[in-house]
Parts: C-alpha cells; sequence; structure tokens
C-alpha cells in the first residue's frame, strides 16, 4: 500500500509541477492565471480520484488533500475554490458510501490551506520543509479522523491498509509540492527584479557596472553614446579608463569630424 501511495503521490506531484509552469503564460493577467491555475488543480485531483486506491463501499484514498491545501496556502481563495468545485463535483459522480466524508476532506484541506495562507501571511508560521511537513501532518491526521467519524464497516482493517501509509507519504508530498512551488515562485520574483533593474539600468544616464577589483562588467547605452566607446571596447578593463587621457580620444575624433 505504500509503494501505490508513493507512486500515487509522485504521479500528481510530476502533473502538478508542469501545472505550475502555467503562472509563466499569464504572468500579466493575474485574474487568468488564477482562474486557468485553479482549473487545472481541480483537473490533477480528478485524474487523482481517477487512479485512486479504491476500498470497499465507494472508499477513495488519493493526493487530492495535499493538492487542495497547497492551492489555498499558495493560490488563496480563488484558485483554492475553483480547484474545489472540480474535484468535489466529481467525487460526488463517484457516489458511494464515502462520498460525504470525501466532501469533508476537500472542504477541509481548502480550509486549512486558507488559514495557514492567513498565518503565514501575518508572520506567525514559515513556509519551509520544517512548517510544511508539520501542516501536511496535521492535514492527513484530520482526513483520517474524518474517515473514521462516520461508522465504517472494517475500520482498523482500513487504518491499517490506508491510514498508516496516507500518515506516511501524504505530509512529505505535502513538502515536495511546497517546495517546488515556492522554487517557481522565487524563480518568476527573481526574473521580474532582472527586468526591473534591466529597465532602470537604461537611463539617459551613462552607468557602468564594475566588480570588486574595479574591472567593468556592464555599460549602458548611454555610456556608450556619451564617451564613444562601445561595450565590447570597455568590457573586463579597470575602471580607470575613465580617468586616463585615453577616454578624451572618442572625443577628439567626434568634433575632428564635425
Amino acid at each position: 500500500m505504500i509503494i501505490h501511495f508513493v507512486e500515487h503521490s509522485a504521479l500528481l506531484l510530476s502533473l502538478c509541477w508542469l501545472l505550475t509552469l502555467n503562472t509563466r503564460f499569464w504572468d500579466r493577467q493575474d485574474s487568468t492565471a488564477k482562474l486557468s491555475t485553479g482549473l487545472l488543480f481541480g483537473m490533477t485531483c480528478v485524474i487523482g480520484m481517477m487512479i485512486a486506491i479504491k476500498l470497499d463501499s465507494g472508499w477513495v484514498f488519493d493526493a487530492r488533500s495535499v493538492i487542495l491545501s497547497i492551492a489555498a496556502l499558495f493560490g488563496g481563495p480563488l484558485v483554492a475554490g475553483i480547484a474545489a468545485l472540480l474535484a468535489g463535483s466529481y467525487r460526488i459522480w463517484l457516489g458511494g458510501a464515502g462520498m460525504w466524508t470525501g466532501l469533508s476532506v476537500i472542504v477541509m484541506s481548502v480550509l486549512l490551506g486558507l488559514l495557514y495562507r492567513h498565518l503565514q501571511r501575518q508572520g506567525r508560521v514559515g513556509k519551509g520543509p520544517g512548517s510544511l511537513l508539520v501542516f501536511g501532518l496535521l492535514v492527513h491526521t484530520l482526513v483520517l479522523l474524518l474517515f473514521f467519524l462516520p461508522p465504517v464497516p472494517n475500520a482498523a482493517s482500513i487504518s491499517w491498509q490506508a491510514g498508516v501509509p496516507m500518515l506516511l507519504v501524504m505530509p512529505v508530498a505535502t513538502v515536495c509540492l511546497g517546495w517546488m512551488l515556492g522554487d517557481i515562485r522565487r524563480r518568476l520574483r527573481d526574473e521580474r527584479e532582472l527586468q526591473i533593474a534591466a529597465t532602470a539600468f537604461e537611463t539617459r544616464q551613462g552607468l557602468l557596472v564594475t566588480d570588486q577589483h574595479s574591472r567593468i562588467l556592464r555599460v549602458n547605452q548611454a555610456f556608450s553614446t556619451i564617451t564613444g566607446y562601445g561595450a565590447d571596447e570597455v568590457m573586463g578593463k579597470n575602471a580607470s579608463l575613465l580617468g586616463s587621457g585615453r577616454m578624451m580620444r572618442p572625443f577628439i575624433r567626434r568634433c575632428g569630424n564635425n
């Protein structure tokens, strides 16, 4: 059973990693990004239930609790709400004795994710691997409690077959998915900052960047226009070039041509 949970989680984590790349293509359309991301998370939950571990009388064990809780944590109410609507609709369609419990798992996962998001934004909890692991353990402990609130035939057998493997695998899956989403967000943030820096660098004022040894690493177009030196002429040279008589040659050359 543990192997089945690991294989199931690995497949869904791969799907989630691919769908989180969606944010790159919708970076400038925030509402559209949230809508499409919510739909994709919801479809991933549906795929998870299609290949889920199914026990007697419609009891379904899958990774939707991981996906929805992390979707709520990183995506917020709109993303999680759309994903939960899709997941809930499919769980109703599956039916069975465990339908209402399955719907409760969906709602609880979203609410816990949103609560974690709120606390994290207030600075009360972190988003590191340790915090995510504790969060994953809390979510899946409550998931198991939900499964056993109603009278369940063969509860001890189900607990041993599915409950223990779930507590061993799903919190780790929560950490992995949270880390992947956080890493993609960090990369996107770094790219935006680099774009902003590049835009600010290209001003009408001549600018250059040097290393700790005063070697020129980069110049902007205004520098080349003012000094007459192209970027390839000064790259790697010492910034003391600016104080030498050689810097006057382009000016003399241009004056002579006039």
